[in-house]
């Protein structure tokens, strides 16, 4: 059920600029409360992978909506960084959730979050029908165009689970360590490919996508931290 709300929440972790826009009236969730909603159910790895892979989608949603509109911007990077930063946070909480639904009596396997995230690879495209009113329209609606679309994402997502996975250890404070920069990288990975997949047939050149490819990534490790740290923070961590 939180999956269908995702761009409520990453509006309640950050829409400043005004951006997210929902299907009808948005939800309006306490950021605080969000964030302690987030800690709790992404613990669970079923809805783990639900919920990543609708912040994965509507982030590359947000972001084809920056390169669709490209021209009306001055500053591109900055439309980036705001199309990308509100995920960043839902992903750096989901990631503190993952760590602390790892550690403890009932403790999860690392594989089962994986898992989570292959089984819940429908949610791509249902996250794209839910997408929002206007960004429902920018996504390119040729069958061919869209089955790509959704085929990429999905490859992004299950990737990306396979390389973040994040885990509290107990008795090394390195190893903790160790997997937190590989979970912050492959939320920053993810990032990259929606650039990515949003400039596809954009007429960018090579260069041009590595690097809003490479702000994207800078941006959400920024904001993951702040996710995380959020999360982290409430469950009494560090």
């Amino acid at each position: 059920m939180a999956a269908e709300y995702m761009p409520d929440l990453q509006a309640a972790a950050e829409n400043g600029s005004g951006t997210i826009k929902a299907n009808g009236e948005m939800a309006e969730f306490d950021k605080a409360g969000m964030a302690r909603f987030i800690g709790a159910v992404g613990q669970d790895p079923d809805a783990y992978g639900a919920m990543t892979t609708a912040q994965r989608t509507f982030t590359t949603a947000l972001v084809n909506d920056v390169f669709t509109h490209r021209g009306e911007y001055e500053d591109v990077d900055a439309a980036v960084k705001v199309a990308v930063h509100p995920g960043g946070q839902i992903a750096g909480m989901l990631s503190e959730a993952r760590a602390e639904g790892t550690f403890g009596d009932n403790a999860h396997k690392q594989e089962e979050y994986v898992k989570g995230v292959e089984d819940n690879a429908k949610w791509v495209n249902r996250g794209i029908t839910a997408a929002g009113g206007k960004y429902l329209e920018l996504v390119p609606l040729a069958g061919d165009v869209v089955e790509w679309l959704q085929e990429d994402i999905t490859e992004s997502v299950v990737e990306g689970a396979e390389k973040d996975a994040a885990k509290k250890v107990e008795d090394s404070n390195q190893k903790a360590g160790e997997e937190y920069v590989r979970a912050q990288t492959g939320a920053s990975d993810s990032a990259a490919a929606s650039v990515r997949i949003a400039a596809r047939g954009s007429g960018l050149s090579e260069r041009t996508v590595d690097s809003y490819a490479g702000v994207a990534s800078t941006e959400t490790a920024n904001a993951y931290s702040v996710g995380r740290d959020l999360v982290a923070t409430m469950n009494g961590g560090s």
